[in-house]
């Protein structure tokens, strides 16, 4: 959605500056990045979410005490 609202933006060829900021860091947004015509990205870790839900799961069928929320660090892709 970040790409078409950027897309959007200039069309309309605004000469204010403006922040966006993406979340997901999908190869094109990163690629907007890199030409700045996109502020950042948020990077999400899909490995580590997916690891981490196989190990709640695990514990949840053996009956552990399992936390409410379980935070994985995300990463800001900038220039």
């Amino acid at each position: 959605m970040i790409l078409g609202a950027l897309e959007a933006v200039n069309e309309l060829q605004n000469r204010k500056p403006i922040v966006f900021v993406g979340f997901d860091a999908i190869r094109d947004a990163v690629e907007e990045v890199k030409k700045g015509r996109l502020t950042a990205t948020i990077a999400q870790k899909p490995e580590t979410m997916g690891r981490l839900s196989i190990e709640i799961v695990t514990g949840y069928f053996r009956g552990e005490k399992l936390p409410a929320k379980i935070p994985v660090e995300l990463s800001l892709v900038t220039r």
